[in-house]
């Protein structure tokens, strides 16, 4: 892991200023991701200041639900719409041996107590051989009983995704099939990155992102904006717009809006992992943002 000195973040005043920018020029939906958010001091002040924004219609938080217990209530209460919560294991050891951390009771109390309170609650697992591919079927039977989403994530090769081999939409979903009865497909792909399907008896959904083996590109609306202010166009390309430059030299909203506008025309017509190594991107996927 490496270091940021804390100037050279965003603060949290900047990062609601650009936030209120990009909602009044049509952002409907915004996403606090990381790294880890929860982790970050006074987060819960910046929550309940997006959470004012005029015109936003959907405020989210990506975590990996070892803080969720604790905060669950006053996420709530703050006007949180959803929680994705990373979850790659059941298996106690499994978990420490990805994360480094003894934590898995925490994120099942806190995933329990999240439930309970009525979130929108979607479960994010990324398949990776060797560590836990035998567990899919265990993962997704986590929706047999509840109304949550289990979305399986195809591992793309960023930073050290490149060093392992994940598992594809099609092989999970035969895999799937043959365990909990053929799937239904809600055709719900659309904007949202993830294909949707129902199994027979259950009360949740299942659905896979599958950037490497299913391109949603054409579809794609989403912009990643860094904590350190680099307004990303696409996961995978370096291009974009530093944001945190015009801020600091003193612009205005308008041309900060503007800048937004020039940049947006620039967003690439679909990522192309391994084949462009001038454009990619070379930051980890915890500097740039789930």
């Amino acid at each position: 892991m490496k270091s940021i000195r804390h100037d050279e973040m965003l603060s949290f005043e900047e990062t609601e200023r650009l936030c209120r920018i990009l909602v009044s020029l049509g952002i409907e939906k915004i996403r606090i991701t990381g790294g880890e958010p929860m982790v970050r001091r006074d987060i819960l002040q910046l929550i309940k200041s997006l959470s004012g924004i005029e015109g936003l219609k959907s405020l989210n938080i990506t975590t990996n639900g070892l803080k969720l217990k604790e905060t669950a209530y006053e996420l709530k209460a703050l006007g949180v719409d959803g929680l994705n919560v990373s979850l790659d294991t059941l298996n106690r050891d499994t978990f420490k041996r990805l994360t480094g951390y003894d934590g898995l009771g925490e994120v099942l109390s806190g995933l329990k107590t999240a439930f309970e309170l009525g979130f929108k609650l979607k479960i994010n697992c990324v398949p990776v051989v060797g560590f836990n591919n035998e567990e899919a079927e265990e993962i997704a039977a986590l929706a047999k009983d509840k109304d949550i989403d289990v979305r399986f994530i195809e591992l793309m090769p960023i930073g050290v995704g490149r060093n392992y081999r994940g598992v594809d939409e099609r092989t999970l979903l035969q895999r799937f099939n043959k365990i909990f009865g053929e799937a239904q497909s809600l055709n719900l792909h659309g904007s949202e990155s993830a294909e949707m399907f129902v199994f027979p008896g259950f009360k949740g959904r299942v659905g896979f992102i599958a950037p490497m083996s299913d391109k949603f590109c054409s579809s794609c609306n989403r912009l990643r904006l860094t904590g350190e202010g680099y307004l990303k166009l696409c996961l995978y390309h370096s291009d974009g717009v530093d944001l945190k430059r015009l801020l600091r030299s003193g612009a205005e909203d308008d041309v900060i809006r503007k800048a937004v506008c020039e940049a947006v025309k620039r967003k690439p017509k679909e990522h192309s992992f391994s084949f462009d190594e001038e454009n990619e991107e070379k930051r980890g996927m915890n500097r740039i943002g789930g």
